[in-house]
Formats: structure tokens, sequence, C-alpha cells
């Protein structure tokens, strides 16, 4: 009998994997984002305080090995709390898990329009017209169409909000290959904001995922309540009404 069998999770992923999941979360919105302010704050003292700042990380790190190691769940963010602590703090950190990724989107989506903004000059306008804008009104839908699923009432609305996010980073691709062909932006520039835009794309496909498939979990449980409730109700022995009150 195999560990999925037997109900046990199956390594399937390598140290190497591992760390290429956690550097591909921190690229692109870390990095790119947050080094240059910091290091014109900080000045000289950027290094010793990168090293502070990685002491709690790696006590993170230890704490989450050990604890995959004790707990093999999948779902760890809701799973620990939940079971060592409160289903509620479970459920808190779940859902803080998606605002926290939500603000991620919206931060890197930011960040691609600087890029976009510096890498196709304003001059461009004399080869092929209306491409800036064209590009800059894509890299801003994302975000706004990000931030207004957010102010939706279900998990439904969001999850359509996050498909349309990525339909606006597929036109931003488009707008990055016409800036290319037309020689507006370099070989090396090119590659740069296609790269940034992939991983944002993947980004929001995996966001998209994980709230589509939440809102199919409570709309599938709100219905089994709903046919729980009508079947308690029909089933309820109705009374006759006495006989005399048909005259």
């Amino acid at each position: 009998m195999t560990d999925h069998e037997k109900g046990n999770l199956a390594q399937g992923l390598t140290i190497v994997d591992v760390i290429s999941i956690g550097v591909g979360s921190a690229i692109g919105v870390s990095i790119f984002s947050i080094m240059a302010p910091a290091a014109k704050v900080a000045g000289a003292g950027m290094l010793p305080a990168l090293a502070l700042a990685a002491i709690p990380m790696v006590v993170f790190a230890v704490v989450y090995a050990f604890m995959g190691s004790t707990v093999p769940r999948s779902g760890a963010s809701f799973e620990w709390p939940a079971r060592f602590i409160h289903p509620f703090v479970g459920f808190m950190v779940a859902w803080l898990r998606v605002v926290g990724n939500t603000g991620a989107l919206i931060l890197l989506t930011q960040v691609l329009v600087s890029y976009v903004s510096r890498a196709i000059p304003i001059t461009s306008g004399r080869i092929a017209p209306g491409l800036r804008a064209q590009a800059l009104r894509a890299a801003h839908r994302i975000a706004d169409a990000i931030a207004e699923g957010c102010g939706k009432n279900s998990d439904f609305e969001l999850a359509r909000f996050a498909e349309i996010a990525a339909g606006s980073v597929s036109e931003l691709s488009s707008q990055l290959v016409s800036a290319r062909v037309h020689r507006i932006l370099s070989q090396e520039a090119f590659k740069r904001l296609w790269d940034a835009a992939r991983l944002l794309r993947r980004r929001i496909n995996a966001f998209h995922r994980v709230v589509r498939r939440r809102a199919e979990v409570n709309d599938a449980s709100s219905k089994r309540r709903k046919r729980t409730t009508r079947r308690s109700t029909s089933g309820s022995p109705r009374l006759a009404m006495p006989p005399s009150s048909w005259t």
C-alpha cells in the first residue's frame, strides 16, 4: 500500500524544489520593490540589517521544518493552528494568507508598471503611436481588477476579477512583444519584463485557483445545509385541523 493510499503525504519535493519555491516567492516582490528604498534609507547599514533580518527567518525555517516532519499535513497554515490552538485561529491565518497574497499581487503589479513606464520611453509614440499608453493601461488594470474583486461580496466574484487580471497580463505581454518588434525594447529589457509578466501571471493563476476552489467548497456546503433544512422541514408531522374548526 502506498503512502497516498494510507492517507499520508508522499514526498515529491526535493530540497532544491523547496528552496526554489521559497526563492520564487521572494523574487519579484521583496527584492524588486523593497531593496532599492531600503538601501536608500539604510545606506552603509544595509548589509548588517539584512543579517539581522535573516535571524527570525532562520527561526521560522526551523519551526516549519520541525512541524512539517512531526505533523505532515497538507494546508499547514490552517491545519497547525486549528489543531494546536483553535479552529478559528486556523481560519484567520488562512484568510490572512489570502489577504497577504492579494497585497503581494498588487505590489508586484505596481513594480511591473514602474518597469514598463521606464522601459518604454515617451518618444516611442513616433514609432508605434499609443503603444506606451496601452501597455501602461493594461498594467494598471491588473491591480485595479484585483482590488475591485476584493471589494465584492463573494469568492466567485473575486475569482472572476482575478481571471480578468490574468487577461490583462496577457494583454500587457502582447504589448511587450509589439515593443520588441518595433525595436523600442532591447532584448535584455524585453526578457526582464517578459519574465516579470510571466511570474505575475503564474501567481494570479494560483490565486484564482485557490479562491475558486474555496468558493466551490463553500457553495457546496451551503447547498448541503439547505437540503438538510428542507428535508427536516418537510419530514416534520403536520397537525390536522380539529373537527370543531370545520364549520
